[in-house]
């Protein structure tokens, strides 16, 4: 008992002098703006003008200061539009040129070389792209039941891209890529997912429930590739059917000004827990597994096999073709900047030095000749 009254005695003393220390500040801040205001009014109508658009732009300052601190940014997805142009031909001149000029094309040159390598093997590819724990992997497992899948309660357990081998009923021959699931750690699609979407003949994008924006930019960049899009929303058995009529109405809208795009329903399958109550009156919890529903999807990936697949397949090179000539577009500006970085360096360190020699008469307009035309090198390069 005598702790409890030492303890409010405290508690009374600390509230005390806080409300004394905040009556002070309350003093001292309401005597310091009539003082102002004294001042203010005193000064020409100039001057209490631009005082007030001074306080009026901070006031702007810290509210912006204060938006940016609380709204995330939009981390939207840069693409750059496939350009059909292209042609295989063309990029591979351009990839000897820039070899011979000294630019480093290694990884143009190994993607015409990845893509040379999958169309000698005759199969359709197919990427799977979605959040962390969307259910890309369990949906994997329903439609190749023999595939030896990866899958985690904890999200982030697809960490690189996997490939699984699919015979289907129809006869065709397809690959399909796991791909990192996104937004963890706010992390979207990176540069390896980015380059497989732009590598795949239809990319694949697993919800399970209404996107949100970091999943709307994901898949904006798929859709923008131009190429056959299927949108799959997962888990559909947790909503009640009003709701996941509502759902479709909203990702229909969505999608609508995008073509080759499908939406399907999917359930990947996995375990639910039920209550069963024994011939005894006891009551016991089961876990009884979910059976997969993957029809609507395999059904829309034989109608984009069916349709044309010599459309596929230039859809594809289109899109690897954007993304070699994006490659050797950094390569060539890389190998730029480096020049340039090492002339800079060079002719400074030239100048230092013609200064420094420049001692007899005439020697000057000699060193300032050699370096205007080392400026005019450098200007050639830019």
């Amino acid at each position: 008992m005598q702790i409890s009254k030492l303890i409010r005695l405290l508690l009374a003393l600390i509230v005390g002098l806080l409300s004394l220390l905040f009556l002070i500040i309350f003093l001292y801040l309401t005597e310091s703006a009539f003082t102002v205001w004294d001042y203010l009014r005193q000064t020409p109508i100039w001057f209490l003008a631009a005082y007030a658009i001074l306080l009026f732009c901070l006031a702007l300052g810290v509210i912006w200061l204060l938006w940016r601190i609380l709204i995330p940014r939009n981390n939207k997805i840069a693409v750059k539009p496939v350009n059909s142009n292209l042609s295989e031909a063309e990029l591979t001149q351009r990839v000897i040129e820039a070899e011979q000029a000294g630019v480093d094309v290694e990884l143009a040159r190994k993607e015409l070389a990845k893509l040379r390598q999958r169309r000698d093997a005759g199969f359709v590819y197919i990427s799977l792209f979605g959040e962390i724990s969307s259910g890309k992997s369990s949906l994997i497992k329903a439609i190749l039941p023999e595939a030896q899948v990866q899958i985690g309660a904890r999200g982030g357990t697809t960490r690189t891209l996997n490939e699984y081998r699919w015979h289907t009923e129809s006869g065709d021959e397809l690959i399909l890529i796991d791909v990192p699931g996104t937004n963890e750690v706010g992390i979207i699609l990176d540069a390896m997912s980015q380059a497989e979407a732009q590598r795949a003949h239809i990319v694949i994008y697993v919800c399970d429930g209404d996107l949100s924006r970091s999943q709307w930019d994901e898949l904006q960049y798929l859709l923008q590739l131009a190429k056959p899009c299927i949108l799959v929303l997962n888990k559909t058995d947790r909503y009640t059917a009003s709701e996941l009529e509502l759902l479709q109405t909203n990702l229909r809208r969505r999608i609508a000004d995008f073509a080759l795009v499908k939406l399907v329903n999917v359930q990947s399958g996995g375990t639910r827990e039920a209550l069963r109550i024994l011939p005894n009156g006891l009551e016991e919890m089961v876990v009884r597994p979910i059976p997969p529903q993957v029809t609507e999807l395999k059904v829309a990936l034989q109608q984009f096999l069916d349709e044309d697949v010599e459309l596929l397949e230039r859809l594809r090179d289109s899109a690897v073709f954007s993304l070699v000539d994006s490659q050797l577009s950094a390569a060539e500006l890389s190998y730029r900047t480096r020049k340039a970085k090492e002339l800079v360096e060079d002719h400074t360190r030239k100048a230092m030095l013609g200064a420094m020699a420049a001692v007899a008469p005439g020697t000057d307009i000699l060193i300032q000749g050699y370096h205007g035309i080392s400026r005019h090198h450098l200007m050639i390069l830019h």
